[in-house]
């Protein structure tokens, strides 16, 4: 088996509270004291696809225990629980925790992540509703978000949970214009085209290992089933016949980037006639070596495609094609993997377009589907 290259975390400087803060005993000073919430935790929902907010909020601390209905506590429990006069006292974490662990699956995600962070015993005792977040998860080839994967990788529980992933296109050349034309106080638009060329530097030195590091990562999935690359949606898309959903969903990894740097991964144009478009082809080529990779060593996932298009200058939607599907590599992706296609604010009438929808009518009529 081919040794697999981890992605490099130093030259991040990626922090404790990066990760999951399970997978440290020395987390927490002590089991009451309340915590902040990690950066981990604040791009927990990043990974589940959720739409991105409009301005993330930091979490704030479990709500107070006399909000908390003692009746609907009873509930499930096998001998009544006594009338408490200082329901103050409660303590949730002495709840059976069957209890506890149903009464979570109620909750928010944002109520969820304070009252984890409350302490340790409730941090240990709402693990399996933690980890259950993690069923689908988005990245995309940045390093920042390939080192949260690996991160999630080597954690048992939470890796056996992962069954379905979104890789998006977005990589940081492509908002190369964005940056340029940002606007704003002159100090902090420097330093933030400073940041950008930092992050921009350490995605270019990683993509010679790229695609052996999400090898290495997805190898520890054991339930992984399902790999879906995404192209981000036109925010303005001129007509589109394609149902799939046109808000943006983040990656993981991308609010610390978007904290350094003040961009928007939404943004997709308007660009000249200067479209990175290798940029974009790399995630698609990556993620097919990987498939391969994956296959030689015995794991066969599904591939599911969504392909979109940018904005020129001109408000026009113009497509990018991602890959050439005659090519050995791609046409073997689609083959041995691919399992749905569909496209979003683009001209489904190119030939490129109608090729690609040719192949997959071949395929699922060659499967009986």
């Amino acid at each position: 088996m081919a040794k697999h290259n981890h992605v490099p975390r130093d030259s991040m400087s990626l922090q404790k509270e990066d990760f999951p803060c399970d997978i440290t005993a020395d987390t927490y000073p002590s089991d009451e004291e309340p915590t902040e919430q990690s950066d981990f935790d604040l791009e927990l929902e990043l990974a589940i696809n959720k739409p991105l907010p409009n301005k993330p909020a930091r979490l704030k601390p479990i709500f107070p225990a006399q909000e908390i209905d003692l009746d609907f506590l009873k509930l499930g429990v096998s001998k009544p629980i006594p009338p408490d006069p200082s329901p103050a006292n409660l303590i949730l974490s002495e709840l059976p925790n069957k209890v506890l662990t149903t009464l979570c699956t109620h909750l928010e995600l944002d109520s969820l992540l304070a009252l984890r962070s409350t302490n340790r015993p409730l941090r240990r005792e709402l693990a399996p509703n933690f980890n259950a977040l993690f069923t689908r998860v988005k990245i995309c080839l940045t390093p920042r978000s390939l080192a949260l994967l690996e991160a999630l990788s080597i954690h048992e529980e939470i890796a056996a949970k992962i069954e379905h992933m979104t890789i998006g296109t977005e990589t940081l050349s492509q908002y190369l214009i964005c940056m340029e034309n940002m606007e704003g106080d002159e100090e902090v638009v420097e330093e933030q085209r400073r940041q950008f060329a930092a992050v921009l530097n350490e995605e270019n030195d990683a993509r010679t290992f790229m695609a052996d590091a999400l090898t290495g990562c997805l190898m520890r999935l054991p339930n992984l089933h399902t790999i879906l690359i995404e192209d981000r949606p036109v925010q303005k898309p001129a007509s589109s016949s394609s149902s799939a959903p046109s808000e943006y969903r983040t990656f993981m990894g991308s609010a610390h980037i978007s904290r350094r740097t003040g961009i928007d991964f939404s943004w997709n144009g308007p660009y000249d006639n200067t479209f990175p478009s290798w940029s974009r082809q790399y995630t698609f080529i990556a993620v097919f070596c990987t498939l391969r990779n994956l296959r030689i060593m015995g794991s066969v996932v599904t591939l599911d495609l969504l392909v979109g298009g940018y904005e020129d200058t001109e408000g026009t939607v113009r497509l990018c094609e991602p890959f050439d599907h005659t090519k050995r590599i791609a046409r073997e992706a689609m083959v041995r993997h691919l399992s749905c296609l569909d496209f979003r604010d683009v001209d489904q009438q190119g030939s490129w377009v109608r090729g690609l929808r040719d192949i997959h009518s071949a395929l699922m009529t060659a499967r009986g589907v």
